[in-house]
């Protein structure tokens, strides 16, 4: 699923659902301490003006700057506050919202049907999982914790500067339009390399996961420096793709972050020329460098945060990309309410293809009569298993019909089929559970006396 930004966004932002008070709030607070960050050094520069008109005076009683010096103590202490709740409040969110995020990736992988997770192994599913919700976690607690606040003062900081002073504003807005113009540009020629370098990422970790899956295997026939050695391959493939980017992204942030030692010379040089025309007062070009100093660093928060957007992106899409997936239900148009399944089963002029191409059955037909038994005999690949996985419609057929019971097989109720059924695997299958938990799997409700006699 190929997602824009915006789209990327509004999806994210639907997975806090659950948590939409406590985000909301978030935003507020964010919202809250963006807006006492400007007022901070405006109020610092009135209390310079103060502090110097004092002096130029030579008036002993400084207590006329009292009311100022105790509004910018007390605008400190709020935002100190503030942050306190910002940061508690974010991380608990983001660890909820993590948690919930696995549930319903959980979920909705167990309801989608097999064909769907056949393109890759197991392995690749539970690296989707790991790296969207550990993305989603990183990006939730970033953005309600400090870029939320980012966002909120670097929009309200243009109008406030030029109603402050028009003149010191200008340099400061153009540094500003530059430094976005950079980020976005980079953004746009790196958007397909990143791509590429995921998906070798994915790769590696995939394999990394199923050789630490079948170790046994492995020591059988003691091809662990074999394994090695294309396991090396894939990490020399996503460093050669990763690389670049790395650098690339290092010099766009160290521009960004240079960016603040400009503002402040270009704060300084304007100020000075306007002081000498009586254009400004010392404690407005003061207050302009220290703001100037928070925009950018507010700017290079932000640039750093949109990069990881940007560098996981194709993490989070292949996560949306099984929430978004339709689940199986396994019924047809007219599926009935049937449960009970007597046994009767019939294949007429079946034919099925897998995704890779490989024919597996081709115009095969049989009876088989409930309560008798019928073993299927025949080489390896010969379509045993392909028969079994068709009758427990892992898959549907390509071609031709399967009735139980003298009906479609697709208008039983899926959850009726399966329940009639007791399915052994040629493959080994044991949970990384207790011997008990295996035994009564699909039959949580047995007796003890069941599960001892199983």
């Amino acid at each position: 699923m190929d997602m824009t930004y915006p789209e990327l966004f509004v999806r994210a932002i639907h997975m806090l659902a659950p948590f939409r008070s406590v985000a909301l709030g978030l935003v507020c607070a964010n919202a809250a301490i963006g807006l006492l960050s400007l007022a901070e050094p405006i109020v610092l520069g009135k209390m310079i003006d103060a502090f110097t008109n004092v002096v130029r005076r030579d008036d002993k009683d400084l207590f006329t700057i009292a009311p100022l010096f105790i509004l910018w103590a007390g605008l400190g202490a709020t935002t100190v506050a503030i942050n306190f709740f910002t940061i508690l409040h974010a991380d608990k969110m983001s660890q909820r919202m993590r948690i919930h995020s696995i549930k319903e990736y959980t979920d909705r992988a167990l309801h989608l049907p097999v064909s769907y997770h056949e393109r890759h192994a197991p392995s690749h599913a539970f690296q989707i999982l790991l790296d969207g919700s550990n993305t989603l976690w990183v990006l939730c607690f970033s953005f309600f914790r400090d870029n939320c606040a980012s966002f909120v003062m670097l929009a309200m900081l243009c109008p406030i500067l030029f109603f402050l002073n028009w003149r010191l504003a200008i340099p400061l807005v153009v540094l500003a339009l530059c430094v976005y113009s950079l980020f976005s540009i980079s953004l746009f020629y790196a958007e397909k390399a990143q791509v590429k370098a995921d998906d070798k990422n994915t790769n590696f970790l995939a394999r990394a996961a199923d050789l630490l899956a079948h170790m046994k295997l492995i020591a059988v026939y003691d091809s662990a420096s074999a394994e090695m050695g294309q396991f090396e391959k894939l990490q020399a493939q996503y460093l050669q793709e990763q690389e670049p980017l790395l650098t690339f992204w290092a010099g766009i942030i160290t521009a960004s972050r240079a960016a603040s030692m400009l503002s402040i010379l270009l704060v300084f040089g304007t100020g000075l020329w306007l002081m000498t025309n009586d254009l400004t007062t010392i404690g407005e070009v003061v207050g302009f460098s220290f703001i100037a100093q928070i925009a950018i660093s507010r700017m290079d928060a932000v640039s750093v945060f949109l990069s990881t957007v940007f560098q996981q992106k194709p993490k989070l899409e292949k996560f949306f990309d099984v929430l978004e997936a339709e689940p199986f239900d396994g019924c047809s148009a007219v599926c009935g309410d049937k449960t009970e399944v007597q046994g009767d089963i019939s294949f007429e002029d079946v034919s099925f293809s897998y995704s890779n191409g490989n024919v597996a059955l081709r115009d095969v037909s049989f009876n088989l009569k409930a309560g008798t038994m019928t073993a299927l005999v025949g080489r390896s690949g010969s379509g045993k298993t392909t028969i079994l996985s068709l009758l427990c419609r892992f898959y549907n057929p390509a071609k031709g019909k399967i009735l139980i019971d003298r009906g479609p097989l697709s208008d039983l109720p899926l959850r009726s089929l399966r329940r009639s059924m007791a399915v052994m695997f040629q493959d080994p299958m044991v949970l990384a559970r207790s011997i008990e938990e295996n035994v009564r799997f699909g039959s949580e409700g047995a007796p003890w006396n069941e599960v001892e006699d199983a």
